[in-house]
Parts: structure tokens; C-alpha cells; sequence
């Protein structure tokens, strides 16, 4: 059984399935495959026939619909300027209909197992925790408290990049770092079709912010502030009630004219904005951190 689907969804599989594809030159996914498959004018369409169940719902549909990873490269080079086109909300849409009626992959079903079991979808993370409250750093002079928001693949994957992010914000000047209880933050599961755990992380995430009586919330990645900020109030009905910003925004800030070379502050942004994309498998931003956090203070 398929759910209607909403208007301001209609518009774009409509706007998105009659245009000339000029955004598909910018897809990593076409220009890596060369896949017609995955060009956002069939996307759009699928989703909008998906609808009007002209269609069967099957695997073929579910891995067509795979074929977006939401990097959002399409809405950058959209050829409507003023309002650029944002499809990733019907292509999520598309999977969760799928999943509901049955149709998600031995590899989505155990995500969605790993994160009821864990509150995140990379496992138990408890040994990662310890380490981080074991690490000293300096007091700043703040007297506020912020709270970094990690996410679990970082956590797992790089746990020395969160430890020299505390150490960053410290030299920045925050005395009171505190690291969230909250390792996900529903991204993949919501990318995925399983809306209604992703709506489960929005809410702890918004019930640990509301009582921790935090200044701002930093996020070791820029999908995650998107999330916070754009995604959870449209399309999870659910508000951050405190400022929202990315670790690179927050070391950009903070670096004062002359404190490093262009040719340094351009390397540590770059390198932490490329971590940020492959979700902090790049771990030479460690050793960009701890030369920042020398200079910062």
C-alpha cells in the first residue's frame, strides 16, 4: 500500500522529471558509473509512477532508487538558480514506501537491527566513551558549556580526531566540552526509508540539548549541522532549540589574522572539510587539529 504522496513532493518529481538533466554532469554517481539509471530526471520520475502505483514495487525499483547518495552535488548545479531543486526529500520518500511494503535489503534490515540494539548503526561505542572521558585538556576561559555532537562512524573510525576536536575547542576558549550521549544522528537511517527511527534520534538528540543548558551545539561533521538545522524541522517536525555549527565553521571563526600562514589555514580547512565528506577517514586531519589548537590559543 502506497501513501499519498505530498504535494510539495508531486512538485518535485514533476520539475525534476521534465528537466534536461544539466545538474546529472555534476553527479558523482553518473559520472563514476555512467549510469542512465541514476540521472535525477528518472529518479524523479520513478518516484512520481512509484505514486501512482504504475509501477510493481520491487528490488529494481529499490536499487534504482539506491543509486542517490544525497551528496546534494545536483541541487549546487540545478538550473533554476533562485530556487534550486532539492530531490533528495522524494527520493527518501520513495524508499520508505519500499521498506514499509517489505522490500529493504538484508543490508538495511541490519542496519536498522544494529541501531535499535545500540542507538547507532556502527555498534557498541562504550570503550570509545571511556577513552574520550579519560582525556584531559585545558580549561578555556568561557564560562558557558557546548556540546560536540559526534556521530558514530567518526567515533569508531577516528576516535582520535574527536579527542583533538575537544582539545581544539578548549584552545578556542570553551572551558565546559561536553560530548553528546546521542552517537547518531538518524542520517543513514533516515537516507535509508527508516523514518520513523530517524525521528526517534531527532527527539533524544532534542531532549539532551533542551536539558543540558548548552550555549551552542558544534557537530564534527557538516551533514550532521544540515540535519539539525534544515532536515529535522522540515521533514521530522523536530527543533533545535540552540545554535547549530560545524567544526570547521567554528575553527574558521576562531582563527585570528596572522595566527597562521594562508597557506596553513587553507590546508587545515580543506583537510577538515574533506573529513567531513568521507566521514573522517582521513585521519592526517588529527595532526591538522593538534597544529591548530597550538595557534588558536
Amino acid at each position: 500500500m502506497i501513501n499519498p504522496l505530498p504535494t510539495s513532493f508531486e512538485k518535485i518529481a514533476v520539475t525534476c522529471g521534465t528537466c534536461h538533466d544539466q545538474c546529472a554532469a555534476a553527479c558523482p554517481v553518473v559520472k563514476s558509473s555512467r549510469s542512465l539509471g541514476a540521472y535525477p530526471s528518472r529518479l524523479a520520475m520513478l518516484a512520481f509512477e512509484l505514486s501512482r502505483e504504475t509501477i510493481p514495487m520491487d528490488r529494481t525499483v529499490l536499487a534504482a532508487m539506491q543509486q542517490c547518495i544525497h551528496c546534494n552535488a545536483c541541487t549546487a548545479h540545478c538550473v533554476f538558480i533562485d530556487q534550486p531543486v532539492d530531490i533528495t526529500p522524494l527520493i527518501r520518500w520513495s524508499r520508505q514506501q519500499l521498506i514499509e511494503n517489505g522490500w529493504a535489503t538484508e543490508a538495511m534490515q541490519a542496519l536498522a537491527i544494529q541501531a535499535d540494539a545500540n542507538n547507532n548503526p556502527s555498534g557498541d561505542l562504550q570503550r570509545q566513551m571511556r577513552m574520550l572521558a579519560d582525556t584531559p585538556f585545558a580549561d578555556g576561559s568561557s564560562p558557558e558549556a557546548v556540546l560536540l555532537l559526534v556521530d558514530a562512524a567518526t567515533m569508531q573510525k577516528a576516535p582520535g580526531m574527536v579527542k583533538s576536536a575537544l582539545r581544539l575547542l578548549s584552545a578556542i576558549g570553551w572551558r565546559d566540552v561536553r560530548v553528546s550521549s546521542c552517537l547518531d544522528c538518524g542520517g543513514d537511517l533516515f537516507e535509508y526509508g527508516y523514518t520513523a527511527a530517524a525521528r526517534a534520534c531527532a527527539e533524544r538528540i532534542a531532549h539532551e540539548i533542551e536539558h543540558a543548558a548548552v550555549r551552542e551545539v558544534i557537530t564534527v561533521t557538516a551533514a550532521a549541522t544540515h540535519l539539525l538545522r534544515q532536515v529535522y524541522p522540515a521533514e521530522l517536525g523536530v527543533s533545535i532549540p540552540t545554535q547549530v555549527r560545524p567544526l570547521s565553521k567554528v575553527l574558521q571563526d576562531a582563527i585570528k589574522p596572522g595566527l597562521l600562514r594562508k597557506n596553513q589555514q587553507e590546508r587545515a580547512l580543506l583537510v577538515l572539510s574533506t573529513a567531513e565528506l568521507y566521514k573522517m577517514k582521513d585521519l592526517c586531519a588529527v595532526e591538522i587539529l593538534h597544529t591548530c589548537c597550538q595557534v588558536v590559543n
